[in-house]
């Protein structure tokens, strides 16, 4: 959820969730703290805030029974299994992580163990954690206490959304979406030496110590037995999907050799030598890392992105290869090589040796300042960048995630567009096309609420990138006063008292000379941001009026202009994309 939408309640928590028999079974708990709101970030985080947007609390420092991706589950914690489906008070089993691994608890006086995933070598003075994450649940501790690094259960990578539950059966599980939710592997199935499932004595009523030997055998049978043969069913399945695996991949990987025109292909060991062994990285994007790596005899310099856990097979990738190695304008970085050798998905590109346009417009390199010339055509760059990939390929290309950190520079500060890892393809005759919410908050067109979404998406993010190279700050900065966070308030606010110039850099003296002209290329930013987005313009008439060919109208009328509500600065505010639904492919940062 890139958009994260706010909902208050009277009692400042979230309205207890209740049983079929009426009892309470969860609550926030925080009556009287001065909740005003709440959200759900893309992480599935859910957090509640306060009037400061402090963080009143959140649901991934409270487990229930189930863990999500990249959600820690630390010391001191309990994720504890509810009755059965239908009522969600706390069962019999529950786990803990302790400094020496992960323990299975089954309630009784006292609490009886009948598993334990431990960590080897573990040290008292660690800060033992469980981590789900990549198809793995790890357990770690603190890296700052030398020792090995934890241990790892590991089951399929994901080729879709997962997570884990630990069930009313004492049973943690894994489940993955792909009609419907399905189990993909059973964590706690091992046997643990003389512990197994616990005998839990029923009710209230004390044991009788006459039966208790014969009890104990007979109650020890039946879940031996079906542990034993749950073993030899998963073992099955797992070889079944095993070969099935291979010959899918044999398969796609004949399909690669049968189309013309593709970018060059390397092997991983290529690029692992290319790369040094991925030593140099030159930044984080939301989909992988970049690496620097040279090529050839020449030392070609190039930008080669690792990619991560993108659920694609590689049929997808090889039709999102051919259509973004199709594409050739001066002022995209041009895709020069893929690799798509068993798990690995890379990507080379062109190198840009000036990095990203965030580091520039926003201060990050206080050394140098970019002058009124250099942002003006960079401007034009982006223009023509996206009037091409709107208009002048054979399909119109919505790139779907235009901001800073997507724009890259080259030694002489030339902009192109990267990062193709959300674009749509639209067909001529379509007008508009349905899709999933994607991008990043702050840049996105109104129009994304409702899914039907056309090229003027970017031309919405194109004005919001315009308005931060001119006035030289981020569209949503939580550094300054409530009042201030919003840039789109701000030229509304200034654009209504006709004083658009207070907001052009003052960090540069050379945008304070040219403030006129800094004040028409606002204009055309807010001209890019009408809420209805047939009152745009399109990307070729920006272009011609960034050229004197065409004059645009003066804007008269500010209260087109909206921002997002202000929430906590947190994962939503990182400007990392939301997860791609249906494409992946990135370009270097």
């Amino acid at each position: 959820m890139d958009r994260p939408s706010c909902v208050r309640s009277r009692a400042g928590k979230i309205p207890p969730h209740n049983n079929v028999d009426g009892s309470v079974a969860w609550s926030t708990n925080t009556s009287g703290k001065s909740v005003i709101g709440m959200t759900i970030l893309e992480t599935g985080n859910l957090v509640l805030f306060g009037k400061n947007n402090s963080i009143v609390w959140q649901s991934f420092e409270h487990p229930t029974d189930t863990l999500l991706p990249g959600q820690k589950f630390m010391a001191g914690q309990r994720l504890i299994a509810r009755v059965s489906a239908s009522n969600w008070s706390q069962g019999l089993f529950y786990l803990s992580v302790s400094a020496d691994g992960l323990y299975a608890f089954a309630e009784s006086n006292p609490p009886q163990a009948y598993r334990r995933y431990g960590v080897t070598k573990a040290k008292k003075n660690g800060k033992t954690f469980m981590i789900f994450k990549d198809g793995s649940l790890s357990l770690l501790w603190d890296k700052s206490w030398p020792g090995p690094q934890g241990s790892e259960q590991g089951f399929p990578l994901p080729s879709s959304t997962q997570y884990i539950r630990l069930d009313s059966d004492g049973h943690l599980r894994a489940y993955e979406w792909t009609s419907e939710w399905a189990v993909v592997a059973d964590l706690l199935t091992e046997d643990l030496g003389e512990c197994d499932y616990p005998t839990i004595p029923s009710s209230s009523a004390s044991p009788n110590p006459s039966k208790k030997k014969t009890g104990g055998t007979a109650k020890l049978v039946g879940p031996i037995l079906g542990a034993i043969f749950g073993a030899f069913l998963i073992i099955g399945i797992f070889v079944v999907l095993v070969k099935k695996r291979k010959v899918t991949e044999e398969e796609e990987e004949d399909c690669f050799d049968q189309v013309p025109g593709m970018p060059a292909r390397f092997t991983y060991e290529e690029l692992t030598a290319a790369t040094k062994n991925f030593c140099t990285k030159l930044g984080q994007g939301g989909f992988g890392s970049v690496f620097m790596g040279t090529l050839g005899d020449d030392g070609t310099r190039v930008a080669v992105k690792r990619l991560d856990n993108i659920g694609q097979g590689k049929k997808e990738f090889l039709a999102e290869v051919v259509t973004v190695g199709s594409i050739h304008h001066f002022k995209l970085v041009r895709l020069i090589g893929f690799c798509a050798e068993k798990s690995f998905r890379l990507l080379v590109y062109e190198y840009m040796c000036n990095g990203s346009l965030d580091k520039w417009v926003f201060h990050k390199n206080e050394r140098h300042v970019l002058d009124w010339k250099t942002r003006w055509n960079i401007i034009s760059d982006i223009a023509k960048g996206l009037s091409y990939l709107h208009e002048e390929c054979r399909q119109r290309i919505a790139h779907l995630d235009i901001k800073p950190q997507n724009i890259l520079l080259d030694e002489n500060f030339n902009a192109k567009i990267s990062d193709f890892g959300l674009s749509k393809l639209i067909d001529r005759d379509q007008s508009q096309v349905m899709t999933k919410m994607r991008g990043t908050r702050g840049y996105l067109a109104p129009e994304w609420l409702s899914s039907k979404i056309t090229e003027k998406v970017d031309v919405y993010s194109f004005g919001t990138v315009v308005l931060e190279i001119v006035c030289g700050r981020k569209n949503l900065d939580y550094s300054n006063p409530e009042e201030s966070v919003h840039l789109l308030n701000l030229v509304k606010r200034n654009g209504e008292d006709d004083r658009l110039h207070c907001l052009v850099d003052k960090h540069s003296e050379d945008m304070q000379l040219h403030l006129e002209e800094a004040v028409k290329m606002i204009e055309l930013g807010v001209w890019c941001l009408q809420s209805d987005f047939t009152r745009r313009p399109s990307m070729s008439t920006v272009v011609k009026i960034l050229e004197g060919i065409v004059d645009m109208e003066p804007i008269l009328d500010y209260s087109f202009l909206t921002s997002y509500p202000a929430i906590p600065e947190t994962e939503a505010d990182s400007g990392i994309s939301a997860p791609p639904v249906a494409s992946i492919l990135s370009g270097p940062r």
